[in-house]
This record gives structure tokens, C-alpha cells and sequence, in this order.
């Protein structure tokens, strides 16, 4: 491998500077892959005659219904199972998981829209009366991380007919201030 010295005539532009040169050192197999790489791009014509290759990309499956998110939710599996669940039943019945939208964030926010969708029908569907029967009664449940029992009110408003959850409400004890305290 041979090295040769290049002197270069570099110009500024500034007016008031003149021209100086710079020693740059290059080997043979350099000016090779430039020369070369130089010809190469050349080969293809203009700009305007280049089509670039475009890749058509299949639609991806949406497998994430309300009814699948729903027994998802009422079954208490995480966005992670919920992969780990889903995956090999694509699988079995034969839909290659590429194809798919399925991903932890995809899941996650999938459950929040249907979740925001369902409590905006619930506020939409809520009829407003001038009269309303208020019932409640205390039940000893199984809490929501399954650890212990707690107290919670069912609260129900009832007006021509119509009954109406209003929540129902975790509370320290079932006594008589606290139920007036959660229904309040």
C-alpha cells in the first residue's frame, strides 16, 4: 500500500485572506472507494428517471375488541398477561401476530378509550328528574385487590321507574355517620 501526499488548494471566502493550501494524506485503496462510489452513483441517470422501491405494508388486525377488553377487565388480567394470553390464541387458530395490533401500550391504551367510551355513555344515558327515591344499603365485599373485606353503599336513585347507580363507595366502617358521610 502505497501513501501519497495530495496538496489541495483550499479558497476562502473571505476577500481580505488569500488562498492556502493543506497536505492531506490518502492511500491508494481510499481513492479507490471514492472513485469508485463516484462511478456508481452516476450509473443511475438524472434524479428524475430514479423510482425508489416503495414497500406496500399490509393492514394490521385490530383483535381488540370492547367485549375482549371488557372480559379482560371483569378476569383482572394486567396489559402484560393479557400479551401472554393473546399471543398463542392468535397463534392456534392460525393469525401470524405480525399482522396484529399487539403490543403492552397498544392494550393499554385500547382499555383506556373503551374505558373513557363507557363512562361518557353512562354520564350520556343519565336522565335528569325533578324527584328521586334514594336507596342504599351496606354490604361487607371482598376489596378490589382481593386482600380483605370492606365495607362499601351501593347507592341507587330510582325516579318513574328508572334506577340509576350512583357509585358505591368504599368505607372505614358501616356505621351510621360514615353512610351519611359517603352518600353525602
Amino acid at each position: 500500500m502505497y501513501i501519497h501526499r495530495i496538496q489541495v488548494e483550499i479558497g476562502w471566502m473571505s476577500k481580505s485572506t488569500s488562498t492556502s493550501s493543506q497536505t492531506i494524506i490518502a492511500s491508494e485503496k481510499s481513492e479507490l472507494l471514492i472513485t469508485k462510489s463516484l462511478s456508481e452513483a452516476t450509473n443511475f441517470g438524472s434524479d428524475l428517471e430514479y423510482i425508489p422501491s416503495i414497500q406496500m405494508k399490509r393492514p394490521k388486525i385490530n383483535i381488540l375488541t370492547p367485549e375482549l377488553i371488557s372480559a379482560l377487565d371483569r378476569a383482572n388480567v394486567s396489559g402484560r398477561n393479557a400479551m401472554f394470553i393473546i399471543a398463542p390464541i392468535l397463534t392456534s387458530v392460525g393469525i401470524n401476530i405480525e399482522d396484529t395490533t399487539l403490543s403492552y401500550s397498544t392494550i393499554q391504551r385500547t382499555r383506556m378509550m373503551f374505558r373513557k367510551d363507557l363512562a361518557q355513555g353512562l354520564k350520556n344515558d343519565f336522565k335528569t328528574h325533578d324527584k328521586y327515591v334514594m336507596h342504599w344499603d351496606g354490604k361487607i365485599l371482598q376489596d378490589i385487590t382481593g386482600s380483605k373485606s370492606v365495607d362499601r353503599l351501593p347507592i341507587l336513585l330510582t325516579a318513574f321507574g328508572i334506577e340509576q347507580l350512583l357509585g358505591v363507595p368504599k368505607m372505614d366502617s358501616g356505621t351510621a355517620e360514615n353512610q351519611i358521610s359517603a352518600i353525602l
